[in-house]
């Protein structure tokens, strides 16, 4: 049980780590989906993806994640039961992202340092993966899925993070909740 509770923990904080709900058919439709082929003067792409990060923070502190999935670890129930009511909470997280790397993608492309924006969109992708696999484990009371998953979404959540905290785009606020 404390190494669920250590995993849920990870979970509060990856709300804004990866910078409209949708049914898995219409995830891995948006998934297979290539970016706008439109190219925006780099100043312009990062001005409208920090737009779009700020607005997905705003989504995640609504949804109230850190505060349900905090009283969730702090139950006594064991860890297979812990997941199962992380499970929608899971769920709403992975909507979230779903919708903002959709919207990212459709973004377009900046006109500089656009393999900053693919890499940061295709680790906002695997991420995205990870929490639909993590979500499907604990409704199914898998924590050894679970486990894996969550920890394979916090790394790409990251890495998407660092890529544009890193970027010479220079954004203003998204990689900024990692």
């Amino acid at each position: 049980m404390r190494y669920a509770a250590s995993v849920l923990g990870c979970l509060t904080c990856l709300g804004l780590a990866a910078c409209g709900g949708d049914s898995g058919g219409e995830r891995r439709e948006a998934r297979a989906q290539t970016t706008t082929s439109e190219s925006l003067p780099a100043a312009e792409y990062a001005r409208r993806a920090d737009k779009l990060c700020r607005q997905e923070a705003l989504k995640v502190l609504e949804a109230r994640t850190q505060e349900r999935l905090r009283r969730i670890q702090n139950s006594s129930a064991s860890e297979e039961e812990q997941f199962r009511r992380a499970a929608p909470i899971l769920a709403e997280q992975l909507q979230i992202i779903s919708e903002f790397r959709r919207r990212l993608e459709l973004l377009g492309t900046p006109s500089a340092h656009r393999d900053d924006a693919e890499r940061m969109v295709e680790k906002a992708r695997s991420a995205e993966v990870e929490l639909e696999r993590a979500t499907e484990a604990a409704k199914a009371g898998d924590t050894a899925q679970v486990r894996e998953s969550l920890v394979s979404y916090y790394g790409f959540a990251s890495q998407s993070a660092s890529i544009a905290r890193d970027s010479e785009l220079n954004f203003a606020i998204c990689g900024s909740g990692a």
